[in-house]
């Protein structure tokens, strides 16, 4: 239970320290930053596969309402990253993460493991989330290099949200 509790207490952080990022952490047009795939591949394994994009389209919602997104920016790419993350859970992890319902650790699985899924939600969440802030007003090389350059940075937050997570992880 106290796992359970710590999950949603992390969330809520995470939820907000996104928001702050959104508003407040413009270093660059070409840069951004967003910490909700990882919350969305670190959901509780017991949630029942179809409220993971329901979550997600409500959190997405809740930081586009709040932040300076735009409405349904954050939503419609986070939700496309909850439709994919059973496959990816399933596709990368063992059995018995997939089976046991396990918690998605480095420790567990492995840095490598973690690191594969992560990209994958990465890339469908930047690739909607840019393309979406685009909309026909930047160019394909403006928003490949904005890619070029998120993804990386995004990769080292989520590393650090999944090891938050996994924090009282002790098997």
């Amino acid at each position: 239970m106290k796992t359970g509790q710590n999950f949603w207490v992390y969330s809520i952080l995470m939820v907000m320290i996104q928001i702050v990022l959104t508003n407040y952490f413009h270093v660059s047009p070409l840069l951004t930053l967003s910490l909700l795939p990882p919350l969305i591949l670190c959901l509780p394994p017991a949630l029942p596969p179809a409220w993971s994009p329901v979550l997600a389209f409500l959190v997405g919602l809740l930081v586009d309402a709040v932040s300076e997104a735009e409405l349904g920016l954050n939503a419609a790419s986070l939700v496309l990253a909850a439709f994919a993350r059973r496959s990816v859970i399933k596709s990368i992890f063992d059995k018995e993460t997939v089976e046991r319902g396990n918690t998605i650790s480095v420790r567990k699985n492995g840095l490598m493991k973690v690191s594969a899924a992560l990209l994958i939600l990465y890339t469908l969440f930047l690739g909607v989330y840019i393309t979406a802030d685009g909309a026909g007003t930047r160019g394909f090389i403006f928003n490949l290099g904005r890619y070029l350059l998120s993804l990386p940075l995004c990769y080292i937050l989520g590393l650090i949200v999944v090891n938050i997570y996994s924090g009282n992880d002790k098997r």
